[in-house]
């Protein structure tokens, strides 16, 4: 039951991410009148969630068993996102919101100052998830994590959830988002949506690995 649980959470997110990405690559605007959520998953995040997802899925080819797919990519997703994160703390711009896509061109009536940027409180989801992603192990059959590791994967599980579950709660229920959140561009829907699945599919594998130590080592 986990395992179907985790691949259907994670192919909702590559369906998704890679729906989304093919319409921002062919800037049809007349799209965006039959599928509106698309155009508020912006290219950044799509793409980061993509990656995540597929090395998720390709860890677990036996031929690939050997490749570090999820440290390399946890470590670059986790990065971008901590750059991307980094500029709105400290209120600079290095460049990255537009290195694969020039958003600015196919901003879709996005009026943000930052055509392309992951909001902050996106990129702080990104970045637990690619953290989630680096610290899971592959081979859920054999592998166990220490008191501490299986403390900070519940409690980044837990903020992940959390933050995801109250963005889209807030911008589904709400006439307008706290003032408190109006900094941090709140998630949006769909973004918020691709978080939720992605945070299922990796509880369940971690669940997965929980249940097979206990069959394992039983105590």
């Amino acid at each position: 039951m986990l395992d179907i649980m985790r691949n259907i959470a994670i192919t909702g997110v590559i369906l998704i991410c890679t729906v989304s990405l093919i319409f921002w690559g062919m800037g049809h605007v007349t799209i965006s009148k039959f599928l509106p959520g698309l155009p508020d998953v912006e290219f950044n995040t799509a793409l980061s969630l993509l990656f995540i997802a597929l090395a998720f899925i390709l860890s677990k080819l036996d031929q690939l068993e050997n490749v570090p797919i999820r440290f390399i990519v946890g470590v670059i997703i986790g990065l971008f996102a901590l750059l991307s994160l980094s500029q709105d703390i400290f209120s600079i711009n290095i460049g990255i919101d537009n290195i694969f896509f020039d958003s600015h061109a196919h901003a879709y009536g996005h009026n943000g100052p930052h055509p392309g940027r992951m909001s902050p409180i996106t990129a702080v989801g990104v970045l637990l998830i690619a953290l989630i992603v680096f610290i899971l192990p592959s081979n859920t059959k054999s592998a166990k994590l220490s008191n501490i590791g299986e403390l900070g994967m519940l409690l980044m599980m837990a903020m992940l959830l959390t933050v995801s579950v109250a963005e889209l709660g807030i911008k589904l229920f709400a006439e307008q988002s706290p003032a408190f959140l109006s900094h941090a561009a709140p998630i949006p829907p769909l973004t918020a949506i691709l978080m939720i699945l992605m945070a299922i599919g990796l509880v369940a594998e971690y669940l997965m690995m929980v249940n097979n130590n206990r069959d394992t080592h039983p105590r």
